[in-house]
């Protein structure tokens, strides 16, 4: 049997519970990229999709239930929502594996960042605007390795930023930025496993982040940067794991990347037991 009949064989059995590993590129929003992996994989299962929305009319007409249009359609969502500006993993649960994506992504996170030094942002990352400047000279490798060992590891406690999808009183934090409201904003604590000075080339300084679910990257290197008496805001940011799933297992979620797989799509998803089982990359969709 060929490549191309294998996977026209794995198209006619709908995805039950398996992941997409995608590396989100700079600029999508990550519900954008979710919406065009969902099209693109509800075209490859579009005949599948169908007979089993048929089937289940058919066996419910009889009884006179109605609906199920849910069945026509992938159930996709994902975890981890990842900033435009940011770039890396972003994992997809599909159909059963909506519902594992909380128990997958509760690991630490792990990303490297690149922070220009001496300009801070009202947004903390390149696409804000520049609402302080500070002197940046006196920041060396070791003054950073010796502030975060004093004050950035282990338990600390973090004020989300405004420009941030954060509800607070029933709004999102960057609602009140956009309008120019204040609002209270209390500290939360957050876990830094790692946090290591990779190069300084001032005014630019890159990172190495280890740390646990809801940490602003973006505020830890802001935060540092005062700590150091300067002020920085993030260029780049790229998250190399996110749980379980790491960044050497994900495929480019460029939109015309994803189109043009086609039929090959199908390979790169993984079931959840391979997973459990200790391996992240492609499965057989068929699992």
């Amino acid at each position: 049997m060929s490549d191309g009949e294998a996977v026209d064989a794995d198209l006619s059995q709908i995805p039950d519970c398996h992941f997409l590993i995608l590396d989100k590129p700079y600029g999508e929003t990550s519900a954008a990229v979710v919406e065009t992996a969902k099209r693109c994989l509800g075209n490859l299962y579009k005949a599948s999709l169908q007979t089993r929305y048929d089937e289940y009319q058919t066996t419910h007409a009889s009884i006179g239930q109605k609906g199920g249009k849910r069945l026509k359609y992938l159930k996709v969502g994902h975890g981890g929502t990842l900033d435009p500006f940011a770039t890396g993993v972003l994992v997809l649960g599909i159909e059963g594996g909506t519902k594992l994506l909380d128990r997958f992504l509760s690991g630490s996170k792990a990303y490297e960042c690149t922070a220009h030094f001496g300009v801070a942002t009202n947004t903390q990352d390149v696409t804000g605007d520049n609402i302080e400047n500070r002197p940046y000279s006196h920041v060396t490798k070791q003054a950073l390795d010796a502030m975060i060992h004093a004050r950035f590891l282990g338990e600390i406690m973090q004020i989300p930023p405004m420009y941030s999808a954060l509800k607070v009183n029933g709004k999102r934090l960057y609602e009140y930025a956009r309008a120019n409201l204040s609002v209270k904003v209390d500290p939360r604590p957050i876990q830094i496993l790692a946090l290591e000075v990779l190069e300084v080339d001032l005014p630019r300084v890159k990172f190495r982040v280890e740390c646990g679910g809801g940490t602003y990257v973006r505020t830890l290197i802001h935060d540092l940067a005062h700590a150091v008496d300067s002020c920085a805001h993030l260029t780049q940011l790229r998250r190399t794991r996110c749980g379980m799933f790491s960044l050497e297992n994900a495929i480019s979620a460029d939109r015309d990347y994803l189109r043009s797989l086609g039929p090959e799509l199908a390979r790169h998803l993984t079931h959840a037991d391979a997973i459990i089982a200790g391996r992240s990359g492609p499965t057989d969709a068929t699992q």
